[in-house]
Order: structure tokens, then C-alpha cells, then sequence
């Protein structure tokens, strides 16, 4: 009977638990299971993000993987967002944080900086996208990944706390301002048509012939026409043009960041 009383007891104090979801979050902030860092470089980086982290209650992630799938070599967006998932990263209960995911596979190396559609995702642009980027880019493409991480979370320290500091985000996201307005709108579509029309009006008036003439004779002087000089004049030129050598597919230049389908921010990335 006792143990019959116990038991409810037990239940009623289980059913009286606030049941609130909760969110695998990882408070390691640097992982390195491919190899590339020592594990005192790994101690520091992992420090120095979680600091940052507790400052702002943001995650900042960094992640070197094998992917022997080599599925990050040829869709790395997809890749980074199922990996943060299955991962669960974010601080504490959110999904708010940032990540740098470095994989190598037998294509080669590849890279790209994410942050999932989550609360304080507003602390960041597009261009803010593009200097943590260029900041892990600069490392990895000379191989030297401690670099490249350490330069990449001092980029994001320094964009939160320029957000903290002036209440928005540092640059832009590329959007261009609508302009809703009737009357902006009306001048901005109606007006240049209408020039367009008064001014080519006023050419026709100039140009316009007063009689019709049949042949040339009203043209030609009376004494005739009588050439005093000549010289050769070319109308046309020939221009052969080279193309400029551009970065090869495995580089990447900043400004390509964007938002993907699901509302992630994706630096342009790359391979390296």
C-alpha cells in the first residue's frame, strides 16, 4: 500500500514539471575532429568563443569535418544548415549562433559561414556575412586554420559589438528602399516618358521640311559643285578585346552572401 501511495506520489510530482522544449545546445564552441589544430589551439579558440558567446548569448561556432560523403564540395548551403541542425547548436534554448564549417573531402577543402533564421539574427547583415568570410578565407588559403578561426570570431565579436554599441547592424543587406508613395512613384514612372516625348517633339519641329522637293537641282549652287579638297576618313574601327582572367571556381570574392529559402544567412563560402 505504501509503495502504491509512493508511486502516486511520484507521478503527480512528475505532472506538475513545466514541460518546456528543450534544445540540445552545445557549449563547445570549437571542435576539431579532422586534425588540422593541436589541442591547445583547440583549448584557446574554444575559450575565446565562449566568452564572446556568454557576452552576447550567441553562439559563435567553428567545426573542421571529414565529410566523406563530399556533399559540403558540391552544395555546402544545404550541407552547413542540415549540419546545425542535427548538431543542435545555439545558445542555451535558441537556435541563435553563427557558424564556420570547415570540411575536407578528396575534392579538396571547403568553407562557408552560417547563421540560422533565429531571434538575433538581426545583429548581422549581409556585408557583416562578408567580412567574417573574408576573415576565414585569408587563413584557409594559406592552410593555416588556427588563423582562420581566430580571425573569423574576432570579426564576429566586432560586429555584435558594433550592434550593441549603435542598436543595428553594421552595413547592409544589399535592398534596395521601396518607395510606396503614389506621388514619388508617378514621378518616377510618369515623368521621364513625358520629357522623352516633349523632346523629341521639339527635334521633329526643328527638322521639319516646308515643300517636298522632287529633285536635287534646289540643293546644287548655281555654278555648280567643285571639290577643293580631300581626305580619306575611317567611320569604323576594329577593336579586338581580351577577357580579363577572373578567379577560378575555387575561389571566392567577397559580396555573395545571401538568405537562403529557409531565412539562414550564407556567406559566399568556397574551396580552398
Amino acid at each position: 500500500m505504501k509503495t502504491i501511495r509512493n508511486m502516486i506520489l511520484l507521478i503527480a510530482l512528475f505532472l506538475l514539471i513545466p514541460f518546456t522544449p528543450i534544445h540540445a545546445s552545445s557549449d563547445v564552441y570549437v571542435e576539431d575532429t579532422y586534425g588540422a589544430l593541436s589541442q591547445e589551439e583547440v583549448d584557446e579558440l574554444n575559450a575565446y568563443a565562449a566568452q564572446i558567446a556568454d557576452q552576447y548569448e550567441f553562439g559563435v561556432y567553428a567545426r573542421i569535418i571529414e565529410d566523406s560523403t563530399e556533399q559540403s564540395y558540391d552544395d555546402m548551403t544545404n550541407f552547413i544548415e542540415k549540419y546545425y541542425t542535427d548538431e543542435s547548436l545555439g545558445y542555451g534554448n535558441t537556435d541563435n549562433g553563427v557558424l564556420l564549417l570547415i570540411t575536407q573531402c578528396s575534392k579538396g577543402g571547403s568553407y562557408q559561414v552560417y547563421i540560422p533564421y533565429c531571434d538575433k539574427q538581426s545583429m548581422f547583415s549581409l556585408d557583416g556575412m562578408d567580412i567574417m568570410d573574408s576573415a576565414a578565407r585569408s587563413g584557409l588559403y594559406e592552410h593555416d586554420y588556427y588563423s582562420a578561426i581566430r580571425d573569423y570570431i574576432k570579426e564576429a565579436d566586432g560586429l555584435m559589438a558594433y550592434y550593441s554599441e549603435n542598436g543595428e547592424h553594421y552595413g547592409s543587406n544589399y535592398d534596395e528602399p521601396a518607395d510606396s508613395t503614389p506621388i514619388k512613384k508617378g514621378i518616377t514612372f510618369g515623368l521621364p516618358p513625358i520629357i522623352a516625348l516633349i523632346t523629341v517633339l521639339a527635334q521633329k519641329s526643328k527638322h521639319k521640311t516646308k515643300d517636298i522637293a522632287t529633285t536635287a537641282h534646289s540643293y546644287v549652287p548655281g555654278n555648280g559643285v567643285h571639290l577643293t579638297n580631300s581626305r580619306d576618313m575611317f567611320l569604323y574601327e576594329s577593336v579586338t578585346r581580351a577577357p580579363i582572367p577572373k578567379h577560378d571556381d575555387n575561389d571566392s570574392s567577397p559580396g555573395g552572401s545571401s538568405f537562403s529559402s529557409s531565412g539562414g544567412m550564407h556567406s559566399g563560402g568556397g574551396h580552398f
